[in-house]
Order: structure tokens, then sequence, then C-alpha cells
């Protein structure tokens, strides 16, 4: 809901509002796909999250505005586990998970200033907190001697520091700005620790500066690019390992946080070829980068760059829209995620398979890698949603005059942006 209003000479567009939303999951385990009718486990997994959010956007001046947002949330998760010991699979019996319950309260902020110059130039700040929340598929898991478990994870929070001038001509603009992100509690899958599963990592860091730009180079005719270089590597802590993997208490601090590129660099078109009618591509690249678990050992193997091609066609009819997308256009094989053997220091796995990006080995990794879908949380006042199969974050979002991009910096570090 929105409340315009004045406090004197100064005018006030007030958003506020309520969000509330229930997820039931449920899953069969068992030992061999044909058993799967008669599973070992039947695992059901409750997750409610109420929001409230308030942003208001101040117009200071006719050329300063400044926003102010808040977002508290709260979550309610219940998880039951039943075993069958009659199942095929429980040969030498099954075990079920205690029944487990917790509820997380969590807020987002954020703070924001634009200043205009002239007519075509800006220079815009914020200040915020972003969390994300666990999902229901990432908190089943076997602990350390090999019995099933609700592991609850602590919600995921940043503290992210932006500042950038932005350029504005017609249909044509142009952005550069630096950040700071201070990340606590990154939820994210541990394959390195014996009976954790998906885990909260010790404090990292990203940081570094953004350029993007568009142009509008014909009246139908589009174009747009953009680079972004980012430093991301562990404040301190340490991984507890395990007994039969290749180490215990490994030091990360100073150490690259894994499967975030350094370089990354996308360009894209739009064209409106005929009337109704649009074609639109999108290219993605980025440089090599740190397998996982490598950044806990002493290997620097990285995994190989990646690239995604987008293309589609669009025709709007007087009642409906025909669209038509190809994803990999290009036929590219790339990886989206890379784990280093726990146990043999030159082995390694990687998803997608090369040359074979298949999207639901990507799903298949991303639930159990700590993937966020929309459920995971709910941005302030629309979600910030890290384009990709894995992440998703809430932050407390100013207006689109003051951008965000909190999540595609921390939420989307394991998988190639879409």
């Amino acid at each position: 809901m929105r409340v315009p209003f004045d406090t004197g000479p100064v005018r006030h567009s007030l958003t506020v509002g309520l969000d509330w939303n229930y997820w039931s999951w449920r899953s069969r385990r068992t030992d061999l796909p044909q058993n799967i009718d008669s599973p070992t486990n039947r695992v059901t997994i409750k997750q409610e999250t109420t929001g409230l959010y308030a942003m208001d956007s101040i117009d200071l001046t006719s050329s300063t505005i400044a926003t102010a947002g808040y977002r508290l949330a709260r979550a309610k998760y219940t998880g039951d586990d039943v075993a069958d010991p009659t199942s095929p699979g429980c040969t030498f019996g099954c075990l079920a998970a205690p029944h487990a319950t917790i509820a997380q309260d969590q807020t987002a902020w954020e703070l924001g200033l634009r200043q205009a110059f002239a007519t075509s130039w800006a220079a815009y700040g914020r200040l915020g907190k972003s969390f994300r929340l666990m999902n229901a598929d990432e908190i089943y898991e076997n602990n350390a001697l090999f019995q099933p478990r609700f592991q609850f994870l602590n919600p995921q929070t940043a503290k992210t520091l932006e500042g950038g001038v932005e350029w504005r001509r017609g249909g044509s603009s142009a952005r550069a700005a630096l950040f700071r992100s201070d990340v606590h509690n990154e939820i994210h899958l541990d394959p390195f620790t014996t009976g954790v599963g998906n885990t909260n990592l010790p404090p990292s860091r990203r940081q570094g500066f953004e350029l993007d730009g568009r142009w509008q180079a014909t009246e139908g005719l589009l174009l747009n690019a953009g680079y972004t270089y980012t430093e991301a590597h562990f404040l301190e802590g340490t991984l507890p390992g395990g007994p039969f993997v290749i180490g215990t208490d490994i030091p990360i601090a100073g150490k690259r946080v894994p499967l975030v590129p350094r370089h990354k660099i996308n360009a894209g078109l739009s064209w409106d070829f005929f009337k109704g009618s649009r074609f639109s591509a999108a290219w993605t690249g980025v440089s090599s980068m740190i397998m996982d678990t490598t950044s806990r050992t002493r290997s620097a193997r990285r995994s190989r760059a990646g690239i995604r091609s987008i293309s589609s066609s669009r025709r709007n009819f007087e009642h409906f829209r025909v669209a038509l997308m190809v994803n990999n256009a290009l036929n590219q094989g790339y990886y989206t995620y890379a784990v280093r053997s726990q146990f043999v220091a030159d082995r390694y796995a990687v998803y997608r398979c090369r040359g074979a990006p298949s999207a639901s080995a990507g799903r298949s990794r991303c639930r159990r890698a700590g993937a966020a879908s929309s459920s995971s949380s709910h941005s302030f006042p629309v979600a910030a949603i890290a384009r990709g199969p894995c992440r998703c974050i809430s932050s407390a979002r100013t207006a689109s005059r003051l951008p965000s991009r909190t999540a595609r910096r921390v939420g989307s570090a394991a998988t190639l942006p879409a």
C-alpha cells in the first residue's frame, strides 16, 4: 500500500505491506530407485514465514532524494521423520530424526541518498543489511554417526556499503560503483566436514567495483553491457574437517571464497524489429573460480570459466503473448559448480557435466548445496533475487533510483548468472 504525504515542503512516498507464505516439503528416502514406493524414511518439513515492511522515499529537494526502509520477518519450521522398518532398504535397521521445531526472527534495513547534478548526472550512496533464511530442503542431514537429524541453520546476513555515479540521457545510461559486503553465517554446502551437509560459513567479505551501461542505438534497438570485479575472502575461522577426510581444524582466514569469480562480464541486446515483436539476446562470461573446499586446503585447482548465452523472441497479440527462448544458444560447455575431493588430493567433481548443461543437474546440486528458491525469504518490498538456480536474499530494498546488487554478489556466488 502506498501512502503519499507531505511534511512541510518535503514530499514523502511511503510504502507499507504484509506478506505471509506457507510451504510443506515432503521427501521419500530409500537406498535404491526401485524401493521408492516403500521408502525407508518419509520426511515432512513445514515452513511458515511472515513479513512486515515499510519504505519511505523522501524528496528533500528537487534534486535530492533520500530513502529509508525496514523489514521484520519471522519464520517457523517444523520437521517430522517417519521410518519404516519393513522397507526393503532397512536391512540393517532404520532410524528416524526426532521431531524438531524452531522459530527465527530477522530484520533488514537500508538507508540511501541520491543527488542529481545538472540534468544527466547523479551520485548515490546506500548502506543496508540483508538476510537469507534457510529453506526447508536444507536442514535434513545425517550427523557424524550417520543418524538422521534436523540441523537448523542460522540466518545468513550481510551488511553492504555501496556508492557510485550515474549518467542518463534519453534511453541511454551508464553507471560506475564501488561496493563492500561483509557476510556472516553464509549458508553453504560443506562437503569437507563429516556429518554436516549444509552449514553456516565463517565471516567473509566481498568488495570491488561495477561498470554497466545501456545505449539506445536506434528507436527499436537497445544494447547493454556490464563488468564486475570482486575480491572475496574469509575474514576469520576454521572448518572442523574430520578423521576420514584430508584434514581437521583447517584455518581459512585470508583464503579466497570458493566459487566467486573475480571477473564477470555480460552483454545483451533488445531489438523491436516489428510492431509487437521483440528479439532479445544475452551473453555472460566469468573468470575461473576456486573450487569448493579448495580454499580449505593447499590445492589451487580452479573450476573452468563459464559462459552462458540466451536468446528469445516474443510476439504480442491482442489478448495473449507467444515467446520462444533458447538457453545456451552457442552450445558452450561450462560448469556451474566444482568441488575438490575430500579424500584424494587430485580428484574433483563438477556440475553440470561439461558439454551436457542439463537444468536437472543444476537443480539437483542446488537442493543439496544450500539452494534457495523464492521461498527462502522475501525482500522489502520486492524480492531481491539472485538470478540463477541457487540463491535468494532479502534486503530492505529502496526505490530503483538507488540500485541494489547485494543478491548478485553474495547469493549467486556458486552459479553462473542468468
